[in-house]
Formats: C-alpha cells, structure tokens, sequence
C-alpha cells in the first residue's frame, strides 16, 4: 500500500472537560499534529468549543459520548441507575447498564449530539468516553444513534496492538469478540477506520519492530493535557517531537470529515 493511500486520524479525546486540555488540543493541532478532537458535550468547559471552532476550522470535530462521567443531560437517564441523585454519572456504567435501558441512552446521546450541533459545530464522527459505545449490550443504541443523526462514521475498537499482546487463549477470544463487534457495526451501516490505537501502542510497536505494518486507514488516539497520566504526557511528548518525521514515511494525516468526502 502506497503512502498517499495511508489515511491517518490523530483524534485527541475530551475537548471541554477543561480549559488546560482544551489549549493543549488547540496548541497541537496547530503545530499539525493532531487532526481531529471529539467533544465531551456536558463538560465543564464544554462552551469554549465554538471558539476553538471558530479559530482552527481544519480541525476535525466529532462526539465523544459520555455515560460515565458529568451530568446527564435527559430527565430519563438522571433519574435512571446510570446516575447518582444529583443526575451525575456514576463511572462503572459498564456493570449498571441492561438492554432494557436502550431507548433512554439513544435519547441521552441524541442530546449530546444536538447539543454540540445547537453550537454550531459539524460532527463528524463518534466515540466515547471509556470507550463505552464498543459495549456489545450498547449496539442496538449506538445503532439508532447514528442512523437518527445521520452520523455514519465510529471509532472502531482497538484493534491495533503490540504482538504480545495477542498471547494467550484470552487474549485471542478477547480479539475476536472485537472483531466481530467491528463487523456488526458495519452490517449496520457505520463506517470506521480499520486500524485504530492509542499513540503509546503505536510507540511501543515502533520500539519493537520498526518493520511493523498495517492495511487501510489507522486512527491514533491520545489526551494533550492531562497531566495527571504520565502515559499521557508522553503522547503528547512524542507527538510533538517525532510525529512529523515519522508520518513523513508512514501516510498523510487527515480527519474524519475528509474520509467522508473521499468515500462520496
């Protein structure tokens, strides 16, 4: 596969959950790092994003759908098992959501989404905080999601990752059971990037085996400006200091919206 053909997302999850991550965000991206940014839409600082917009309108914008964390936004999942008495998400939503909760969930994250839209931003994509729209039991609403809002483009699973990982019986059932929750997701009609990642497993690949590669398009995830993960901090280090030199050999970067547009 040529260079050219090598599409690159670099998606920096949590735009408004605070004034230092959303500086971080915008300060990388105009160092032409990073791509994309998904919005946590009932963040604290959630309202500096228009701006943000307004300022860097080559950035790619998406949705990064919380349950876990932050007030709900309905009346429906404040009052649900999801949230505390003060409507706030509780964070282990992965042990209280049921199948019974659907409707409610479609209806909480069709408000983030309209939310964000109500600013004047255009979403290109979805994902979610603590990755939890990959929940199996949260396909059938992921799946009404997209298709109410008209928002065809997922995050894919991480589906990327260094060799080792992959050892061991649990391991190979457990990337099997990503693997087909990857191929529901597009029998419904989401489309994803095949490859995706988090900027520590693309370093720790590179470390291992600087022959490593892949086929398709690859999403890279990181967190500028969380200082409390050292993990983190490194991301962003790395980015800023060899990224470009090394998409130089590996692809071009591009956002979500610019797939669309190619896929059309």
């Amino acid at each position: 596969m040529s260079k050219k053909s090598r599409l690159i997302i670099v998606n920096a999850d949590d735009l408004g959950i605070s004034k230092t991550v959303n500086r971080e965000i915008e300060r990388l991206h105009r160092l032409g790092v990073l791509s994309s940014a998904t919005i946590l839409a009932n963040a604290p600082c959630v309202e500096e994003v228009p701006l943000i917009h307004k300022r860097n309108p080559d950035l790619g914008l998406g949705v990064h759908l919380a349950a876990t964390d932050f007030q709900a936004l309905t009346s429906a999942v404040q009052s649900s098992n999801l949230c505390d008495q003060q409507g706030v998400f509780y964070p282990d939503f992965r042990s209280r959501y049921q199948i019974n909760m659907t409707q409610i969930l479609i209806e909480e994250w069709v408000a983030q989404i309209n939310r964000l839209r109500s600013m004047g931003i255009e979403i290109d994509h979805v994902d979610s905080h603590h990755h939890v729209h990959t929940w199996p039991t949260v396909l059938p609403a992921l799946r009404e999601v997209v298709r109410r809002t008209g928002i065809h483009w997922v995050r894919n699973t991480r589906n990327l990752v260094p060799h080792a990982e992959r050892k061991g019986i649990r391991a190979v059932a457990k990337y099997a059971g990503k693997s087909l929750w990857s191929r529901l997701a597009e029998s419904f009609g989401m489309r994803m990037t095949r490859n995706f990642c988090s900027v520590t497993d693309l370093v720790h690949m590179e470390e291992q085996n600087s022959s490593w590669d892949w086929n398709g398009h690859l999403e890279l995830m990181c967190h500028p400006g969380d200082n409390q993960s050292d993990e983190f901090v490194a991301e962003a280090g790395w980015l800023e200091c060899r990224f470009t030199e090394w998409i130089k050999r590996k692809g071009v970067l591009t956002t979500y919206h610019d797939l669309e547009l190619n896929n059309s």
